[in-house]
């Protein structure tokens, strides 16, 4: 094969056209193209959730989120499933933390083995999960709280405290009291 500009651009056009193909798997983007079945769920609160987010059952991926859109008072959630997925219509649907930097995904419970499969146009039930920003401002408010209380304490106080407890256990600790409190 001759070394020519015309080869070089041509493996390269190659080498883009396979890192290309590659990328967009990564990201999840073929999966429209392999087919599936469409369930879907109704949320309250999508929590960041987004478009091609995973859909797993027991850590595996069956799905990819497809849509998310507003409807009379809650959130729909579209979910293209794969062909093989065993989700059963009495599933449970729910959005859980991947991680703290903001990754969701969609978690299915496996449902009774006696129901049927999931079949297209299924909407799934719902539980709703705590929301990651309210549980953090709370355990804001709290540390807050504790820093507010324990400023109030100067080191004496903390020593008389401390003392407390000390004569405390010392009590507990008598034999003699302990033998006394036994026999009332």
């Amino acid at each position: 094969m001759k070394n020519t500009l015309e080869t070089r651009v041509g493996v390269f056009i190659a080498f883009i056209a396979i890192a290309a193909v590659l990328i967009i798997e990564i990201l999840g983007g073929m999966g429209q193209f392999r087919g599936g079945r469409k369930v879907y769920a109704l949320f309250n609160t999508v929590q960041e959730l987004k478009v091609s987010d995973r859909v797993k059952m027991a850590g595996v991926e069956v799905g990819r989120v497809e849509a998310i859109e507003i409807t009379n008072n809650a959130v729909r959630v579209t979910m293209v499933l794969r062909k093989d997925a065993q989700v059963r219509t009495d599933s449970i649907a729910s959005i859980r933390f991947a991680g703290l930097l903001g990754q969701n995904f969609v978690s299915l419970t496996f449902g009774s083995p006696g129901k049927p499969l999931a079949a297209e146009g299924t909407v799934l039930s719902t539980e709703e999960t705590p929301d990651l920003g309210a549980i953090m401002t709370k355990l804001d408010h709290v540390a807050g709280s504790v820093e507010n209380l324990t400023k109030g304490f100067a080191g004496d106080e903390i020593e008389q405290m401390m003392s407390v407890f000390g004569v405390a256990r010392d009590l507990l600790q008598n034999q003699d009291l302990t033998n006394t409190l036994a026999n009332s």
